[in-house]
């Protein structure tokens, strides 16, 4: 059902959309305009026949393409507690292996990010509310169960509980439709609190509508699971200031809270994995003139790459290290050693399909080197033509 049109700035009509029926009763509400709910209704999560959404029946019973939402078959392996200092967590009742999907939830609300930019607090936190409240139970109860954050200001909202629910807990959700991103919330992925050195890592797939979180590491039983919300990939302050303008905390997470000379180490770690980043992605860089590509180059070549690999492991940054590999197996194959870059390659591949899914250009592009090293684009691409060509004489 369709109720509560508002206007926004940008003269687009928003509504709330309700499918009460979608998942099999779990529900789903959206933020968004008609004609873009129309062409969101022609994928297969919605029975893909072009109807309007309410029309629709979810997604077909035991899809292939279709992940589980909930725990039918196995015991969770995580519970919500009390977490000091973070309101409820989601903490490990088992070991939980690397590489084991934790849990796998469609969506309780979306929110057109141009809706986000185009209406003012008051009337869009007044939409948030009507769409959280359309929900059937127990997904409705399941959404106002979540953390709120009194670090913000949302006297403009009139105090609107959606609202705060909504700026302390949604994810940023492409949809590959080529308009913005839509801002989604959902229960229990929304429980994972953050941290700079996370041991779960999540995807979005835009097909299935689902979020999958996945253990990047060993976690023990007791052991809280969390997540990065921001890009840890920064040193300690910038960290925090983010983390506080944007969530209203400060992350007291192992890594942000090491002894001042550990915590120096860490923070010149990241400016070495910032600046690796920037000479490594730019390929127009050769391979200084006499110099191997097993001697040390803090610029670009293997021993750069290796030198990247290195720092995201000591920094911790487990749910990211396939786009380190991803850079190393370029840098062997730009140099022409193409047993190294299908090592490298394939680690890529493993670290990436578990954080990011199969439906990445960064795995296709792994793949084809592995398929054949030399007929990839970056074979040899360090050397230059004339190193290449006479390499080759």
């Amino acid at each position: 059902m369709a109720k509560d049109t508002i206007t926004g700035e940008d003269d687009a009509e928003y509504c709330v959309y309700t499918h009460p029926s979608f998942n099999h009763g779990m529900g789903l509400s959206v933020i968004t305009t008609a004609s873009r709910l129309g062409a969101m209704a022609t994928r297969p999560v919605f029975g893909g026949r072009g109807e309007t959404l309410p029309a629709s029946k979810g997604p077909p019973p035991n899809g292939a393409d279709w992940p589980p939402d909930g725990d039918s078959v196995t015991v969770p392996a995580w519970s919500e507690k009390n977490v000091p200092g973070k309101d409820v967590g989601l903490v490990a009742t088992r070991a939980i292996r690397r590489g084991e999907r934790i849990m796998a939830r469609t969506p309780a609300v979306m929110i057109d990010g141009a809706a986000i930019d185009a209406l003012p607090v008051a009337p869009f936190a007044s939409l948030l509310q009507g769409a959280a409240s359309g929900l059937p139970e127990p997904h409705r109860a399941q959404f106002f169960n979540l953390s709120t954050n009194s670090g913000f200001d949302v006297q403009d909202a009139n105090e609107n509980e959606a609202y705060q629910i909504f700026v302390t807990n949604a994810f940023r959700t492409g949809i590959a439709d080529g308009e913005p991103d839509l801002h989604t919330v959902f229960r229990d992925v929304s429980r994972l609190n953050h941290a700079c050195q996370p041991n779960c890592a999540y995807f979005f797939d835009p097909v299935t509508l689902s979020h999958s979180v996945y253990a990047v590491v060993d976690i023990m039983q007791g052991e809280e699971l969390t997540v990065a919300y921001i890009d840890p990939i920064q040193v300690r302050a910038d960290r925090q200031t983010k983390l506080h303008r944007h969530w209203g905390f400060g992350c007291t997470c192992a890594r942000c809270t090491l002894p001042p000379h550990r915590l120096a180490e860490s923070d010149d770690r990241v400016r070495s994995i910032q600046t690796l980043l920037t000479s490594l992605d730019n390929y127009s860089l050769l391979m200084p003139d006499g110099v191997s590509a097993n001697v040390a180059n803090v610029t670009v070549g293997p021993s750069a790459g290796e030198l990247l690999v290195l720092l995201f492991e000591l920094e911790g940054l487990h749910g990211r290290m396939h786009e380190a590999e991803y850079r190393l197996a370029l840098e062997w194959n730009g140099v022409g050693d193409a047993l190294r870059a299908t090592q490298a390659a394939r680690r890529c591949l493993d670290h990436g399909l578990l954080v990011r899914g199969a439906k990445q250009v960064f795995l296709t592009n792994m793949r084809d080197l592995v398929t054949d090293p030399t007929a990839h684009w970056s074979w040899k691409f360090r050397l230059g033509k004339e190193a290449a060509t006479k390499e080759e004489e």
